[in-house]
């Protein structure tokens, strides 16, 4: 309405002025008529009343400058006015279904996120907004329902370390002032749980700061054998029940975080030590080729099924429960692997066949 009024006022203005300007014209044309110029209009009126006639002429002019500006503004009022009524019913009209829009969305809330959309059966300028809003809503719902996952998962693996250290305790305060054995090991179990939990904890800040994107990454240039032969040796120390190989070209280099890379494979090797029979083998192996670099680690261990295949990245996801509870799996190394991988821009798989061992994948851009 107000855009409209200085429309119309600034349109008043204009037409006054051309108008006037006109009138002017024809009265200063009047004035300095003089007799005897052919050219021109001829006014036969009688030399005692000339001056009677220009103050007249004169007084006409002005009345009819006031008349004409008094009609232009009421009709600038009357236009202004039912212009603005049928701006505010068309404009109305057209953004109801902005307000429908809005009313349906502040529905929407924590628990009715998963199952309230919004209306797609709209005018065509807002079914583009709400089928995006609803694509939205689907991301939400479904980043949601991961973290009400992940809490569920991460208070129920803290609960078992909680549950034995309250245990000890109590074994403590009954019997561990005399007796030497159930303090010693109370204070055993104690040492491990604790263990258990600050390494869970610091699997789950990491994995807070890759979801978050704020993990650092300190890249360097180092060569994929050292890094090999280095994993090889610290494993052999802690493990002797497992035959471990690795193929690698000497000059093969990878620009990435090294201690994160170490970390990774640490990762694949453990998930492969503990679905591997003594006596099997575990193989690391890095190739490159026109646009990343591959490492691999396989084993010959007891597989897993199709249908696990697609979930073994998830978080606190294992595949045979009662024997990752047995070996201490918390079920979130390959999560972290997953997230190191995806940090460098990289990506990470599996293959797998019941019987027939499995082949974790890690790909990085050269």
């Amino acid at each position: 309405a107000l855009l409209i009024a200085c429309a119309c006022i600034c349109l008043n203005l204009l037409l006054y002025r051309s108008g006037a300007t006109g009138m002017d014209s024809l009265g200063g044309y009047i004035m300095q008529y003089q007799p005897g110029d052919v050219e021109g209009l001829a006014i036969e009126i009688p030399d005692d009343q000339i001056s009677d006639f220009l103050i007249h002429f004169s007084q006409e002019v002005c009345d009819a400058k006031a008349l004409y500006g008094y009609k232009g503004w009421i009709i600038t009022s009357v236009v202004t006015l039912l212009s603005a009524a049928i701006a505010y019913f068309v404009t109305g009209s057209a953004l109801k279904p902005l307000g429908q829009f809005s009313r349906q969305a502040e529905k929407i809330n924590q628990d009715s996120i998963a199952t309230l959309r919004l209306d797609e059966s709209t005018v065509r300028e807002f079914q583009q907004l709400s089928r995006s809003v609803n694509q939205m809503l689907d991301r939400l719902a479904q980043s949601f329902d991961l973290q009400r996952q992940f809490a569920g998962n991460a208070a129920h693996e803290l609960r078992t370390p909680l549950a034995i250290l309250q245990g000890n305790a109590n074994l403590l305060d009954r019997w561990g002032r005399e007796d030497k054995k159930v303090l010693s090991d109370s204070i055993d179990s104690i040492a491990r749980q604790t263990s258990y939990m600050n390494k869970l904890v610091e699997n789950l800040l990491f994995l807070a700061r890759s979801d978050g994107k704020r993990q650092e990454l300190k890249k360097a240039t180092f060569f994929v054998k050292k890094l090999f032969e280095e994993l090889l040796e610290e494993q052999v120390l802690l493990d002797e029940a497992h035959v471990y190989k690795a193929e690698c070209d000497d000059a093969l280099s990878l620009c990435a975080d090294r201690s994160m890379v170490k970390q990774l494979l640490h990762a694949a090797i453990d998930n492969s030590v503990k679905y591997t029979p003594e006596g099997g083998s575990i193989s690391l192996a890095a190739f490159e080729d026109e646009h990343s670099i591959v490492l691999s680690v396989m084993d010959t261990g007891i597989g897993m099924d199709a249908e696990h295949l697609a979930h073994i990245f998830e978080r606190f996801y294992r595949v045979d429960k009662a024997r990752a509870r047995a070996t201490g799996g918390m079920g979130l190394g390959l999560s972290i692997a997953a997230a190191i991988a995806t940090a460098h821009g990289g990506s990470i798989s599996a293959e797998s066949e019941a019987g027939k061992g499995t082949k974790i994948t890690a790909i990085f851009p050269r």
